[in-house]
């Protein structure tokens, strides 16, 4: 599981000391990459990798292209301590002006924004003594056991929802959702026992208790009558994620062009409001050559997906542009693990020169490309693979981005048109009438 953690660039919440992605806090290594010749009969040999070995900078964050980590990574560690975490609920009136100095004074902080509601919860989270009372647990409530039934049920709702063109209804039903949170603490428990979950503020509890954010995969076999809302063995919940490293140069712009899209669609973003809004982290730029290149606002934003790659979604259209504006305008990283195809777009030249020396480490270890695939080939730009898939329908998995209304859904309404405040973007948009809107536009 470490492997796959560091491969992938994850992180928590913070702009302090060295920040808040695990990798920056490896100081060694161990792989097993290939070699082109035998060495004592097999085609594979041990390298170990100290702190002030500079190909570290690449295996911090790998894809998993240089080879196997094994069961050595030795990570830098510190005195246990304590946290102490207040959610605290506003109105979004200029808050994308608050989240820089808000960064760099909540030392765990990170931001939750419910657009289509106009509430943000900011979680103050601070570091404490290790002496300080208190037993609390982060345990958030999507990420604990879930009966099975009842999330069954969420999410036939959710279909109907989507097949009726009902996007009022899933405003209630998010309203309703973020109510139940912010009143049981956003999943926080006072302790770490019992039936007692949130009593009130603040919550204090050990960093390894606090960092750690649910407890389903932990919970005990029980026949499936619970289960974590994802597993696959029963019809739970099905989603797409995008997540998008924003530079806090760019995010107060990136914010408030978002509110414009809101404010002419206000339905348009109660679908995300059912998987945590726009959740938003803080990271700082990395030493690993495939880690952020700039001090970052982390920007999750996950929402429906058909079970039919080929249907599309309510305001297809109003999610597209956001992901396209956050990439293209406001040149967002992604995050390695967590996007679209589109979301790689174009990443090669975002990294520039921390890529040139990736991928000359990556040379160095596995030359015939043995850990690599079809998809890390293309996001960094090797051998001529493409990121982008075409086809009809494509637009809508994040394929591709539209250029003809084939890449969209046409017989369902749905046509490919620029974005209408990012007018470079290209968008699925449903029309209700194509004579009225007209056919005449350059892709």
């Amino acid at each position: 599981m470490l492997g796959g953690l560091l491969s992938t660039g994850s992180h928590g919440s913070s702009l302090f000391g060295k920040g808040s992605e695990v990798h920056e806090y490896v100081v060694g290594m161990r792989l097993v990459v290939p070699s082109p010749v035998p060495v004592n009969g097999y085609y594979a040999k041990i390298v170990n990798l100290g702190e002030d070995d500079p190909d570290l900078l690449a295996a911090k964050v790998s894809l998993g292209v240089l080879g196997v980590i094994s069961q050595q990574v030795t990570l830098q560690l510190e005195p246990m301590f304590k946290r102490s975490i207040t959610n605290r609920v506003v109105g979004d009136v200029g808050f994308e002006q608050t989240i820089s100095s808000y960064a760099v004074t909540a030392y765990y902080g990170d931001i939750t924004w419910y657009p289509s509601q106009g509430r943000v919860v900011y979680r103050d989270d601070i570091k404490v003594p290790i002496t300080t009372k208190g037993k609390g647990v982060n345990d958030l409530l999507v990420l604990r056991a879930q009966p099975t039934v009842d999330v069954a049920s969420t999410r036939a709702s959710e279909e109907l929802l989507e097949l009726t063109g009902n996007a009022g209804g899933k405003c209630v039903l998010s309203r309703s959702q973020v109510d139940t949170q912010i009143a049981n603490g956003m999943g926080l428990r006072n302790n770490d026992g019992g039936l007692s979950d949130f009593t009130g503020y603040p919550i204090i509890g050990n960093q390894s208790d606090m960092q750690s954010s649910g407890s389903c995969l932990r919970s005990a076999e029980d026949n499936l009558l619970t289960a974590c809302v994802w597993d696959p063995r029963f019809a739970g919940l099905f989603y797409h994620q995008t997540t998008i490293s924003s530079p806090f140069t760019t995010i107060a712009d990136f914010i408030a062009v978002v509110k414009k899209l809101r404010d002419a669609h206000p339905d348009a973003l109660c679908s995300t409001e059912l998987y945590l809004g726009f959740f938003m982290r803080f990271v700082r730029n990395s030493t690993a050559y495939l880690g952020k290149t700039d001090d970052v606002v982390d920007i999750d934003i996950t929402y429906y997906r058909s079970k039919d790659p080929k249907q599309p979604r309510l305001y297809e259209d109003v999610l597209e542009e956001i992901e396209q504006m956050a990439l293209f305008k406001y040149n967002g990283l992604p995050h390695w693990g967590k996007n679209r195809n589109v979301g790689f777009l174009n990443v090669k030249n975002k990294l520039g020169a921390k890529l040139d020396k990736f991928v000359s480490v990556m040379q160095k270890y596995d030359s015939n490309g043995l850990f690599s695939s079809d998809w890390t080939d293309a996001v960094l730009g090797l051998r001529g693979k493409e990121v982008v898939v075409q086809g009809n329908g494509c637009a809508l998995e994040g394929l591709c981005i539209c250029s003809t209304d084939d890449h969209c859904a046409p017989k369902h309404g749905y046509y490919c048109r620029p974005g209408e405040v990012y007018e470079q973007a290209r968008v699925c948009r449903k029309i209700k009438s194509v004579e009225a809107d007209g056919l005449a536009w350059s892709a």
